[in-house]
């Protein structure tokens, strides 16, 4: 059968999980102080939280996996290790605490998300602001038009255990990650990639094309966490490439961006690609 998140798959039904606890107001960022044994679940995600939460011990090795030119990659996360003189804020493995709905900025995985002025024309065709999202929307068997729906999130030889970028091949998961966008990476799915990649056409924030085409040829990674941050807008600078942004004194790589919505006092506070924004560059994010 079929279902549309957050209706809980009919694959899942009598599935056990967990479900996440927030404080004792349930107001606190970042991850949860318990979890609730639910006997059968109602969401997608409380079966996932099973082993991708502090529910359980977590994994401490890096992740590999096959990039887009079939080759192993074997650091394939760099968020995950922090460090030096400008701390990195680790990409958590815990999704609890990323996913959090307390969080400035999400996927809309557990809840609906927060950034209510995005563009319509920003996003692939039967996506929207309002919409909802499984892990199994990300996480997928990329093959599972030639081989049968039903392999699961744990069906992908991508790195990530992703599934595959609107009208790309099997392995066009990697370069969002790891390399220059294109027009059928995996944030594609959703995203409009005209907006973002080739024409700049409805995004809020005038200036990806010119940081992912036209002037660094940057991934999403480098700027954005990829479920969620205590940051707006999934910003999470990253240090850890060759390529990484160096944040001002006093900050790290979530601080060095500063949100004042609707004005044009939102600043960052980075050096990238050979460029110092270290005075506080400040724009207008409704810029077209």
């Amino acid at each position: 059968g079929t279902a549309t998140a957050p209706t809980l798959l009919p694959t899942m039904i009598g599935a056990e999980g967990v479900e996440p606890i927030y404080g004792a107001t349930n107001t606190s960022l970042g991850p949860p102080t318990g979890f609730t044994w639910l006997p059968a679940v109602t969401q997608e995600y409380q079966v996932c939280y099973k082993c991708h939460s502090s529910y359980t011990t977590l994994p401490t090795y890096l992740p590999g996996g096959v990039n887009n030119t079939g080759a192993l990659q074997v650091d394939g996360l760099k968020k995950l290790t922090t460090g030096g003189t400008n701390t990195q804020i680790a990409d958590s493995r815990d999704m609890a605490s990323e996913y959090n709905p307390n969080n400035p900025s999400y996927h809309p995985v557990m809840a609906a998300g927060k950034n209510l002025n995005i563009n319509v024309g920003t996003f692939q065709a039967g996506w929207t602001f309002t919409s909802r999202v499984y892990c199994s929307s990300c996480h997928d068997n990329p093959n599972s038009t030639t081989t049968g729906q039903g392999r699961g999130p744990h069906g992908s030889a991508n790195l990530h255990l992703l599934d595959k970028g609107a009208g790309a091949t099997a392995t066009q998961g990697y370069n969002t990650v790891h390399g220059q966008p294109a027009a059928t990476d995996f944030c594609t799915k959703c995203h409009m990639p005209a907006s973002y990649i080739s024409g700049n056409t409805n995004s809020r924030y005038g200036y990806h094309l010119y940081h992912v085409a036209n002037k660094t040829t940057e991934t999403c990674y480098i700027c954005h966490d990829t479920h969620g941050s205590e940051q707006f807008h999934l910003i999470n600078f990253s240090r850890n490439q060759a390529s990484g942004c160096i944040t001002s004194v006093g900050t790290n790589t979530q601080a060095a961006f500063a949100h004042a919505a609707g004005t044009a006092a939102n600043t960052c506070t980075v050096t990238c690609h050979g460029t110092s924004h270290g005075g506080g560059k400040s724009y207008n994010p409704a810029y077209n």
